[in-house]
């Protein structure tokens, strides 16, 4: 097959940068001009980013099938989505578990430094705010963890896929106001974990798992500023948060070193879990078990 899976990986990770701006960037268009924008004050909610993410990821759906149609050495079945998500809810629980330690901690070391006036209120659009974590997280981890990081273990290129899909999950998120280096760092790292969780478990959904808890737990406490209106949260520190290094600023725990000590650590911890499972990242190794007929024929 030579190099022609990465001429794949690059054309394919080019739509779907190129693509979603354009698509998305009509849609806001769109709203914005069905709001009278020029008239009125419109202020960025929870709907407008939930359409925004669910047209993203008709198009990411899309794009994704085209490419698997388009290609008989890749199938549906190899992404990890044959079986039943239900089934492993102990593994759903552990993605959950993971997201909540990740913020509890935050949220510990953030009392810390004077953030003390936690303001716990009802939350409001729940609904809403799962089908907008939902929609981000699958436009995000099928395309990417799911076609793109497949591509590259199919080949045997477990390492070279990891960081490939890693910097385009970094670049992906470039356009996001106020965006710095530490939550450039980040978003690599948390795509690096992502990656690391799919080989091992061999399911793209695990991934999509951690995503979707991350997206909603961070909305739900009113860390995802891209809302402008986040009135619907349930969390209020009382005060601002600061642009230093450990508060994040503008990004929340996405721009906090926190996020980078416990990414490390768990990073750390996959790939000890892949070590045991005798599964090396670098040469030609143990495949990744993404495809249940690779299993049968082993």
């Amino acid at each position: 097959m030579g190099k022609k899976y990465l001429y794949k990986a690059v054309s394919f990770s080019f739509l779907l940068i190129i693509g979603l701006v354009v698509v998305q960037g009509i849609v806001s268009v769109s709203i914005l001009t069905i709001y009278d924008w020029t008239n009125s004050q419109f202020t960025i909610n929870l709907e407008f980013i939930s359409v925004i993410a669910w047209f993203g990821m008709i198009y990411t759906f899309l794009l994704s099938f085209v490419f698997v149609a388009g290609d008989k050495n890749v199938k549906w079945s190899e992404f990890g989505l044959r079986r039943t998500v239900m089934r492993d809810y102990k593994g759903m629980f552990l993605s959950m578990l993971v997201v909540v330690v990740f913020f509890l901690v935050y949220l510990f070391v953030l009392s810390l430094n004077g953030y003390t006036q936690f303001d716990i209120d009802r939350p409001h659009k729940l609904l809403l705010l799962f089908l907008f974590a939902l929609f981000s997280s699958l436009s995000e981890e099928i395309p990417i963890r799911g076609y793109l990081l497949n591509l590259f273990l199919k080949e045997n290129k477990k390492l070279p896929g990891v960081i490939f899909t890693s910097v385009l999950f970094s670049i992906m998120h470039l356009l996001n106001p106020k965006i710095n280096f530490i939550s450039i760092f980040n978003l690599f790292l948390v795509g690096c974990f992502l990656s690391l969780v799919t080989i091992y478990t061999g399911k793209v959904y695990f991934a999509v798992s951690i995503h979707f808890f991350f997206n909603f737990f961070e909305a739900l406490l009113g860390f995802n500023l891209l809302i402008g209106d986040n009135s619907f949260s349930m969390l209020s520190l009382g005060r601002e948060l600061s642009g230093g290094i450990i508060e994040g600023g503008y990004n929340g725990l996405t721009g906090s070193v926190i996020l980078t000590g416990l990414l490390f650590i768990s990073i750390v911890a996959v790939l000890m879990l892949l070590k045991k499972q005798h599964v090396r990242l670098k040469g030609p190794g143990q495949a990744c078990p993404l495809s249940p007929a690779q299993k049968h024929n082993k």
